[in-house]
């Protein structure tokens, strides 16, 4: 069953304890958990939290980073097993991948950092029960943190590895310029690990920044598409995520209440389905 979400930067100034408080208070049932959140909270208050507030975690972000663009790849190894580790304290079956910058590596070279590293992490996403997630993202917003821009180059990576381990996020902000996707879905919808709805009042295609809307606001959220994804069998998290300096720390209230009321009755129209 299709169940609702937040992710954490959706309320990027709040600490941690008010997102749990006013996502249980908006009616959430999890959160797309933030590692810088979570690293300043702490692996043990914010499992107390979280059980506290009956959230479960719909997804972590982020590991990754195999490309050297700030640190070796080692490293990147290193802090992505850590972040598994934290995933399964706190519950989270998807971990969002991303890949690093291509820095001065032709995309073949990069790339096969980016396989070699998950078959290094692999086995032990695995014996945690976590899936690891990959998604092209706009160039221009992510090109110092993610080196993947359109679907072929995602499925040149997971198809690889099995299903269930290593999937994709569906992201209807950087799906508004991929949206060959909907066609694929039959053939790929096994492979999906997570849908997060954005929304924007153009078609992002060359912003320097992300700065969605409100949901339903936009033009990105295809009501019809994103029922396609039950019929064709998907069950998991549909994970709210809204980026950009809109509304600020004093707005996230009504960021949520809106959030909440358009993506409940969406999911409620999936369930019926």
């Amino acid at each position: 069953m299709v169940q609702l979400s937040i992710n954490q930067v959706t309320s990027k100034q709040w600490t941690l304890e008010e997102d749990a408080f006013y996502y249980r208070q908006f009616q959430f049932q999890g959160a797309g958990l933030w590692r810088f959140k979570v690293d300043d909270c702490g692996e043990e208050k914010t499992r107390a939290i979280l059980d506290e507030s009956e959230l479960k975690a719909s997804s972590l972000s982020f590991i990754g980073g195999f490309t050297g663009c700030e640190r070796s790849w080692n490293e990147g190894v290193r802090d992505s097993i850590q972040a598994l580790h934290s995933a399964r304290e706190l519950g989270a079956k998807n971990v969002i991948l991303y890949t690093g910058s291509r820095n001065r590596h032709i995309y073949s070279n990069a790339r096969r950092c980016v396989v070699k590293a998950i078959e290094r992490i692999l086995p032990i996403a695995q014996e945690f029960g976590i899936r690891l997630l990959l998604q092209p993202m706009l160039e221009s917003v992510s090109k110092s943190w993610n080196f993947l821009h359109d679907w072929e180059s995602v499925f040149e990576i997971i198809d690889r590895f099995p299903h269930e381990s290593v999937g994709f996020v569906l992201n209807t902000y950087h799906v508004g310029y991929l949206s060959e996707i909907w066609d694929q879905l039959p053939n790929r919808v096994g492979q999906l690990g997570l849908v997060q709805i954005s929304d924007s009042l153009t078609i992002p295609r060359s912003a320097k920044r992300r700065d969605d809307c409100l949901l339903g606001q936009g033009i990105l959220m295809p009501d019809h598409r994103l029922r396609q994804l039950i019929r064709l069998g998907y069950s998991g998290w549909v994970e709210v995520e809204l980026m950009g300096p809109t509304w600020g720390r004093e707005g996230y209230q009504h960021v949520l209440e809106a959030s909440q009321q358009f993506a409940s009755e969406l999911v409620g129209a999936f369930q019926k389905i």
